[in-house]
């Protein structure tokens, strides 16, 4: 009977340690990763953005992500189809708001405001806890960075990769890159600096004159 037990206990064992695909270094250095760019005075990210769907389409543009306390504000500038479209979102722990402008002389500019202690993803997101939104990470140092891969989601409808750069010699994010089919997207990292106005994580709608008001 004891044969058995113990049988069936490494059995268990063995079948956790094959699922627990995530290393622990892994894990280590996103922590230290997130430690860094998180500051009591709040962070300013800047970074190039480039999106590509295949080879017939691509898109460059900015981004500049401000975050203080739980709470973040995100300006988005890109070139589309020779247009500049500058878009705005916004989480200050009660609400969330996007900005998105109109891309015709037909439509008009809206502004989504959805009532939520709890901010839901978007497609700029750059969170650092992909150690437990995916199955399986390798991690190798590559000319001063640490190079993490994440594939398998848990979730259907996240990436089917992602992959993070993180400096070396002082833990800040270098890159982020996603994958999803034929498209992909990468957000490298230029600038951060710390130290945030909090008028920023409030949401003015007279900053948006024309815009239709949709609220969620």
């Amino acid at each position: 009977m004891r044969t058995r037990n113990l049988a069936v206990v490494m059995a268990m064992f063995i079948s956790l340690a094959l699922h627990a695909q995530i290393p622990q270094e892994v894990t280590d250095v996103l922590k230290k990763c997130t430690e860094k760019m998180e500051n009591v005075k709040g962070m300013k990210m800047e970074a190039d953005l480039n999106m590509r769907m295949a080879l017939v389409f691509s898109m460059n543009g900015k981004i500049t992500v401000y975050s203080k306390g739980g709470k973040s504000f995100v300006k988005t500038s890109v070139k589309v189809f020779g247009q500049i479209a500058d878009t705005e979102s916004g989480f200050d722990g009660t609400q969330q708001w996007t900005f998105i402008p109109k891309t015709s002389k037909e439509e008009s500019d809206t502004l989504k405001i959805k009532k939520t202690d709890k901010k839901s993803k978007e497609d700029f997101d750059m969170t650092l806890d992909m150690d437990k939104e995916y199955k399986k990470a390798k991690m190798r140092v590559k000319k001063g960075k640490y190079e993490i891969t994440f594939t398998e989601p848990k979730n259907d409808h996240d990436p089917k990769k992602t992959v993070v750069l993180i400096n070396q010699n002082d833990y800040s994010l270098y890159q982020f890159q996603v994958k999803m089919g034929v498209a992909s997207a990468k957000i490298t990292v230029n600038r951060i600096s710390y130290g945030v106005n909090d008028d920023l994580f409030v949401l003015d709608t007279k900053k948006y004159p024309n815009a239709v008001i949709v609220r969620e």
